[in-house]
């Protein structure tokens, strides 16, 4: 409920520690004494960075999640690529009969409390939090080919010790620069995450799989840390956008009572940029 990140579901399974992520990020997950080296999966795919050992490639939302497969030892065939874990995450698909969901959570600034190690004097952070989800699945043709689409859009703010401006009134006033009157850079972050999935029985024996998924982070006034820089300024901040999508096509044929074919194919992005 806190992070809605399931990828935090993997510190269920045993033999493996680490850290959570409270947020939409990666845990840092140790499984079976391996630090970082997690093979993430989407539906079979591979959701793992290349170019980075054990990071995910693409957040996913527990709306489109159908449930999570943790592996850590005695992997199948298919898998491998890790000393640790393989992570794979099947998404969901309709059904049948019509199903859909829709929730809201909120959380204001009240409703938190103040940090303990927090300076009396320093600004409380704020906490503000605004989470929508939809969900709907059904039938296009009865058992034979089925729908689901799923999204989720959160607005929470991202006002931590970074963004408490430093630079006191009477120097911004000399070098002519306005500061908030709150005394800290306003960042609200917007996240998005969109899915569609259909599946469609081609014959008795094949199953054919096509989905799209996208996921949109947008944080204005985003400020890092700099080194040898310690005044914070709203001049300072940059709006930082990022963006990642996957397209996949997945083609499961049993063959004969013993063997069983599936064929994966995917195409995923990534973009990232700073304004």
């Amino acid at each position: 409920l806190p992070s809605r990140n399931p990828y935090n579901l993997a510190f269920l399974q045993a033999n493996v520690t680490g850290y959570e992520n409270n947020e939409l990020g990666v845990p840092r997950i140790n499984a079976n004494g391996s630090q970082m080296r997690t093979n993430f999966q989407l539906d079979g795919n591979t959701n793992t960075e290349k170019d980075r050992a054990g990071l995910r490639l693409l957040p996913i939302s527990e709306v489109l999640v159908r449930e999570v497969k943790v592996v850590t030892n005695g992997f199948a065939p298919e898998f491998g690529q890790t000393t640790g874990m393989v992570y794979n995450a099947i998404t969901q698909s309709g059904t049948n009969d019509f199903h859909g969901s829709a929730s809201y959570r909120f959380k204001r600034n009240p409703m938190s409390s103040r940090p303990f190690f927090l300076s009396a004097t320093a600004l409380k952070p704020d906490t503000e939090a605004d989470d929508a989800t939809v969900t709907l699945g059904g039938p296009i043709a009865r058992d034979r080919a089925h729908f689901f689409g799923a999204h989720e859009f959160i607005n929470r703010s991202l006002v931590t010790g970074n963004q408490v401006i430093a630079v006191a009134p009477a120097d911004a006033a000399s070098l002519g620069i306005a500061l908030p009157a709150s005394g800290v850079i306003p960042a609200h972050q917007k996240v998005n995450f969109s899915f569609g999935k259909i599946d469609y029985e081609v014959r008795p024996n094949t199953l054919v799989t096509g989905r799209y998924f996208l996921f949109k982070n947008f944080s204005p006034d985003n400020v890092g840390n700099s080194a040898g820089v310690p005044k914070i300024t709203p001049d300072r901040a940059t709006d930082f956008t990022d963006r990642m999508d996957s397209a996949a096509l997945q083609a499961a044929t049993t063959i004969g009572a013993n063997a069983l074919n599936e064929l994966r194919l995917q195409f995923a992005r990534r973009h990232q940029f700073r304004t």
